[in-house]
């Protein structure tokens, strides 16, 4: 049985994998909400305004997620080559927590998809900001 490594690098395949696992459980919370709130009648008592506080979370969570990337990038740049896939694999997560509170705003009663939608696209375009090659800065 090999020994754990503390200085285990992240490969390229590894990284596309678990991305792609984030990319499939982040779906499958989105269709879980839609099925969840498409079965439910409408709210009264929860307003456009009870919720609006956590879609502009959802919208800034996005607009941090970018910055956070863009740092990221940097910081891989400079990084050796077998550390840059942890950085790769850190602004996804950011942007993955964007997608799941815009999923979350729809699920607990929000009126629209756009800050889910906003998170997925900072979600898939930390992929291209911070790619799975470790060789590709």
């Amino acid at each position: 049985m090999p020994a754990y490594s503390s200085s285990a690098s992240l490969t390229g395949p590894t990284l596309r994998l678990i991305r792609f696992g984030m990319l499939a459980m982040l779906l499958m919370f989105a269709v879980v909400a839609w099925k969840v709130r498409a079965g439910q009648p409408a709210d009264l008592q929860r307003t456009a305004s009870d919720l609006s506080a956590i879609r502009y979370v959802a919208f800034g969570l996005s607009a941090a997620a970018l910055v956070a990337m863009g740092v990221l990038r940097g910081v891989r740049q400079r990084a050796a080559a077998e550390k840059r896939g942890t950085f790769s694999l850190i602004g996804t997560a950011f942007g993955e927590a964007a997608a799941l509170l815009g999923v979350v705003y729809y699920f607990i009663g929000g009126s629209d998809w756009l800050p889910f939608a906003v998170g997925l696209l900072v979600f898939l375009l930390s992929w291209s900001l911070l790619p799975a090659d470790p060789e590709a800065v």
